[in-house]
């Protein structure tokens, strides 16, 4: 899976966040995350929520649809026609 936040130090600068904010926003602690910063492998599910958290509104609804092996008009589909959960019927 092509992964659309290749860098997370500099997304991190980019976006003016710090280290505890920007990683604990998927919940990976500041010094895990220091660690991908540093070099070491970032495992896929962590990188899947890097690109789901940071990427482009639509590069994120693509990641999802991939995952859900639909394609995003499909996904998109779907979400207009449900109701909201706390719409009543």
């Amino acid at each position: 899976m092509k992964r659309l936040i290749a860098n997370p130090r500099e997304t991190c600068k980019k976006l003016g966040l710090n280290q505890e904010n920007f990683w604990g926003r998927i919940e990976v602690t500041q010094s895990g995350g220091s660690r991908y910063e540093s070099g070491r492998d970032i495992p896929e599910p962590t990188a899947i929520l890097l690109d789901l958290a940071y990427g482009s509104p639509v590069a994120a609804l693509r990641k999802l649809a991939e995952l859900r092996g639909v394609s995003a008009e499909e996904l998109v589909s779907k979400l207009t026609k449900e109701k909201p959960a706390n719409e009543q019927v």
